[in-house]
């Protein structure tokens, strides 16, 4: 699965105004994924989640947010984990990701 033909090396993060952005190689800075999805959600989806906390209560609806963003970052890792052997020796646990 993971190609070592491919040298990938971590890039720099940043945070601004609570949005990610990664440097390039030449030195400019790209929004992530999740920024740029967020920046183009079309005005009903942004009333819609809106709603959804007025309807659910803010606090519920952090507690929702909060777990849900925990789970994407567990998948990534685990992801990140299954395609590269040496993020699986490094984490130790190696074994579970046997195919």
């Amino acid at each position: 699965m993971y190609n070592p033909k491919f040298n990938y090396q971590p890039i720099p993060r940043v945070t601004i105004d609570g949005k990610r952005f990664y440097a390039t190689p030449d030195g400019n800075w790209l929004p992530s994924v999740t920024t740029i999805l967020d920046k183009t959600k079309p005005p009903e989806k942004v009333e819609a989640l809106n709603q959804w906390r007025r309807r659910v209560g803010a606090e519920k609806a952090q507690q929702i947010t909060t777990e849900a963003a925990n789970r994407g970052t567990r998948m990534h890792t685990y992801l990140e984990h299954y395609v590269n052997p040496n993020e699986r020796d490094r984490c130790g646990c190696g074994e579970s990701f046997r195919v």
